[in-house]
């Protein structure tokens, strides 16, 4: 339950917010990472959950095989993105959850009429299996766009404004939720305001690159009213 009677008084004064969705609104990245950490291990190839959140969080998945490649120092197989995604979307189904506090957050905005959408860098088959699987898709209908659309990957700022126009919403009236650095510094380059989620972590590095840091989703709707 949300802890501040303010969610049931005020409304945020932003007329579109924009989450991201993996390690924002569902634990993708703990749950995809550690597949990715099982597959290297398979392979031979030893490397800590800790060591993958910080080297591929975030990322596109092309630039994640680029990075897993120099670390084998080889090509990876062919077939090893095809069973990557069979294996994501089995543990996607078996253990994905929701990041504490989204529910209600997304009750909040919902019953106050607020418009709001998902901007991800990940494909819309992605989203699709782990909004579902949260139950959070119904939040957000049809208003869910992937960087495979606009072909404008975070950080890069083209699929916030793919995102804004789409909704119909100039950049400055739009707050941007996220929890990487690549997703951040796009946003801050769209124009936008952007909150840097860092549930586990100081989240210093959001801070430096421009974003309004907090720490649990409870935090978020004093955040976005209190701003002018």
């Amino acid at each position: 339950m949300l802890h501040s009677p303010l969610w049931k008084t005020s409304v945020p004064p932003f007329q579109l917010i924009i989450f991201d969705c993996d390690g924002t609104l569902v634990d993708t990245e703990r749950v995809g990472n550690q597949v990715i950490v099982e597959s290297l291990q398979n392979m031979g190839h030893a490397i800590t959950l800790d060591e993958a959140l910080a080297a591929f969080a975030g990322r596109k998945m092309a630039d994640t095989l680029k990075l897993i490649e120099e670390r084998l120092g080889a090509p990876l197989p062919p077939a090893f993105l095809d069973r990557l995604r069979e294996d994501m979307a089995v543990a996607f189904e078996e253990r994905l959850e929701t990041m504490p506090g989204v529910p209600d957050v997304l009750d909040f905005l919902q019953a106050s009429h607020v418009p709001r959408c998902v901007a991800s860098n990940g494909p819309h088959e992605k989203m699709e299996i782990s909004l579902g699987v949260t139950g959070l898709l119904p939040y957000f209908g049809q208003s869910v766009f992937s960087a495979y659309e606009c072909k404008s990957w975070k950080p890069d700022p083209g699929l916030f404004f793919f995102a804004a126009e789409k909704m119909g919403y100039p950049p400055s009236a739009c707050a941007v939720v996220e929890d990487s650095a690549f997703g951040v510094r796009g946003g801050i380059a769209a124009g936008m305001t952007v909150f840097g989620y860092a549930p586990r972590h100081e989240g210093n590095d959001l801070k430096s690159l421009g974003a309004r840091v907090f720490h649990h989703m409870d935090e978020l709707p004093h955040l976005l009213r209190s701003m002018p």
